[in-house]
């Protein structure tokens, strides 16, 4: 009732003298300033309940590995496939509108078929910065960067043609290869805050440049190389 009797008052002819453009001007500037700190504040309120959080998360990633699946494929071993299944944990903290957090995650698949096995695992990690784009919604938006590095193994095996245990010896049927790289990941991020839980679908890419194969920890002229960069998405959930 004050607010509304103050408005009143200053709107009446008497007070106010809206006939000279500097006076609309300064009463323009004061509603832009007094609004902008109003939203300022809700806003504020809003994102100061978030202080930081853990999740877990389950991702599928589309890797294309044609250099090393056309080796294999010559020797007479299993292809790796290009479906990964990977799986990790992360936390953060909120800073205002933006989250800075860091994660880790495993990962593996499995090309079990005619006598032959071709294992691929391993593990990385990132740090990452993402911006939340709208704090005032119960779906949240985050465009996402983050910057990080992984090794990968791979393990090709098939069952030997020989029972004699010396030309076993002499012709092993297993081989143990390995790279890794840097790599650069942009995601979007659509997220549901509940009151102490939050779920989220992340759909993103990460780039790496090519990188050679190693064999049994050793660097080999004419090894084949890919491109580690693959299309990704995953399922999180966490606590907040």
């Amino acid at each position: 009732m004050k607010l509304e009797f103050c408005i009143n008052h200053l709107a009446q002819p008497s007070i106010l003298n809206f006939t000279t453009m500097k006076n609309s001007r300064l009463l323009f500037v004061f509603a832009f300033v007094i609004s902008f700190f109003f939203i300022e504040s809700v806003y504020s309120q809003t994102i100061k309940k978030r202080e930081g959080g853990l999740y877990l998360f389950q991702e599928f990633r589309f890797q294309k590995l044609s250099s090393i699946n056309s080796s294999l494929k010559s020797y007479g071993l299993n292809s790796a496939s290009g479906l990964i299944f990977s799986s990790g944990a992360g936390g953060y903290g909120w800073f205002g509108r933006v989250k800075i957090g860091g994660e880790g995650a495993y990962f593996r698949n499995d090309n079990d078929e005619s006598n032959q096995n071709t294992e691929l695992q391993g593990f990385g990690g990132n740090f990452y910065t993402a911006y939340l784009i709208n704090p005032t919604s119960k779906v949240h938006l985050l465009p996402l960067i983050a910057l990080g590095g992984e090794s990968i193994n791979l393990l090709a095996s098939k069952e030997r043609a020989t029972t004699d245990f010396s030309q076993a010896l002499e012709q092993p049927q297993t081989l143990y290869l390995q790279t890794g790289s840097f790599y650069l990941k942009t995601a979007l991020q659509l997220e549901y805050k509940a009151q102490k839980s939050v779920m989220g679908l992340q759909i993103g890419y990460q780039y790496s440049s090519s990188q050679e194969w190693q064999l049994n920890d050793k660097i080999f002229s004419n090894a084949p190389s890919d491109q580690l960069s693959n299309f990704f998405f995953r399922f999180t959930i966490g606590l907040e």
